[in-house]
């Protein structure tokens, strides 16, 4: 997870990216699961995520970016 700015968005995100060079298929859609599952959720204790995209040929998705010490 990476401290990123997005283009457009006044506020910084975190930006989860897929690492693997060449993910299979299911690993694929367990990264855009847990993206659409987080993206349906709105509870203060969750943190929210904004958008899923590819990025340098790589799946990302952006969350909201909680600022604090690392757990």
């Amino acid at each position: 997870v990476y401290r990123a700015t997005r283009e457009g968005w006044p506020l910084p995100v975190a930006l989860k990216v897929l690492l693997a060079d060449a993910p299979d298929a299911e690993t694929v859609a367990r990264f855009r699961l847990e993206a659409e599952i987080g993206a349906k959720l709105d509870h203060p204790g969750i943190v929210r995520t904004l958008d899923v995209d590819v990025a340098g040929g790589r799946l990302v998705f952006a969350l909201e970016l909680v600022v604090g010490e690392s757990l």
